[in-house]
């Protein structure tokens, strides 16, 4: 590539991927490397210095490579206003974040420019990662929601995206001046993602191009109760836009989270409030339906929602008015259902037993 080529990219990049930093030192060099590695190199890497105190600014500092562009915070102002400097700066037709803890798989930008290329109406696509612990080994795979109805639905009660694997494009967020919101500096990524979405359609590609870094210094790990607070104010704010008619407290949200996203065990859950959880997942459903649903996307959403509702329903012990529950489960879909149901129980039984063995092998004889 010779050097006219390289000027005008580092003039006009096709991407712009935003790193915001602090105190990442233990993991930065492998961040930033996994980002200057890629089979796609037509970006600019805006990389924001949020007044470290540990070695992150000499870490960026010890690099030369010319895509890279370092904006030191005077202050530390934290990740999100950290992030809005980074989408005032970009010059990329895509942004691409990225969290200085994980890992870019070697063609994630390649994969998503030519998603994005060939799906014009898609304004934001992500991609299925893989959890990693402290010391870059594997712990899971984990899959994201495909098509824009599931990541839609998903939105409702939990984030359909992972930050650092996401691509979007920056003329939507120039046109509706998006930007993160400071007060929910915990999961400033899901509050994004609610507004981008009432705005555009977005997309998940069924590949990993991102290894997710689990540890104890994550933000995840440090301030896991507000994070979970605002992560229901957001859901409880999300479902009011998107299900019309539908107002539910932060409180319910947060039921019908610990219910169908984080599925609480039974002694920490509530169970007196459970036929009022299912009666609100099931209007959330049928308002959705209404709103954003066509046929076949029903059809697709339908067996996640009834055996969701399901699994609820028969956990033990069974809440006061199940039946008419139930009867309302398979208004949904009454042939899905029904077949559903026997093979329902058999699986409930079998895991039933299964506790039952592990039990009876662990007492003293």
């Amino acid at each position: 590539m010779n050097k006219d080529i390289d000027n005008k990219m580092l003039r006009d990049p096709k991407v712009s991927v935003l790193m915001p930093v602090y105190n990442n030192g233990r993991y930065l060099r492998e961040a930033i490397d996994s980002i200057l590695n890629q089979t796609f190199g037509n970006f600019e890497f805006l990389i924001i210095d949020d007044k470290s105190t540990d070695n992150s600014l000499q870490i960026v500092e010890s690099y030369s490579d010319p895509r890279i562009r370092l904006v030191k915070n005077s202050t530390n102002i934290g990740i999100a206003s950290s992030l809005n400097k980074g989408l005032e700066s970009a010059k990329g037709e895509y942004i691409a974040p990225m969290d200085a803890d994980d890992l870019a798989v070697i063609d994630r930008l390649s994969v998503l420019v030519d998603f994005l290329d060939n799906h014009p109406l898609l304004g934001i696509v992500g991609s299925a990662i893989e959890r990693i612990d402290e010391e870059g080994r594997p712990i899971e795979i984990v899959s994201k929601p495909i098509r824009d109805s599931e990541i839609k639905w998903h939105l409702l009660l939990k984030n359909p995206f992972a930050h650092s694997s996401v691509m979007l494009r920056r003329k939507l967020i120039e046109k509706y001046r998006l930007f993160y919101d400071q007060q929910f500096d915990t999961v400033q990524d899901y509050d994004f993602w609610s507004r981008l979405l009432l705005l555009t359609k977005g997309a998940n590609v069924n590949q990993v191009l991102l290894r997710y870094r689990v540890h104890s210094k994550s933000a995840t790990k440090l301030r896991r109760q507000q994070q979970l607070k605002g992560h229901d104010k957001i859901a409880a704010r999300t479902i009011k836009q998107y299900c019309p008619g539908i107002s539910l407290s932060a409180e319910k949200v947060s039921r019908l989270r610990m219910l169908f996203v984080t599925k609480t065990d039974e002694e920490v859950y509530l169970d007196e409030w459970r036929a009022d959880d299912i009666r609100n997942f099931l209007s959330l459903y049928h308002s959705f339906q209404k709103e954003h649903l066509n046929k076949n996307e029903i059809d697709m959403l339908i067996g996640v929602i009834a055996m969701e509702a399901l699994r609820i329903l028969f956990r033990s012990p069974r809440p006061s008015g199940w039946s008419s529950l139930l009867l309302k489960i398979i208004e949904i879909s009454p042939s899905f259902i029904l077949k559903q149901i026997p093979r329902f129980f058999i699986a409930r039984l079998k895991k039933n037993d299964h506790i039952s063995n592990i039990y009876r092998s662990t007492m003293l004889p």
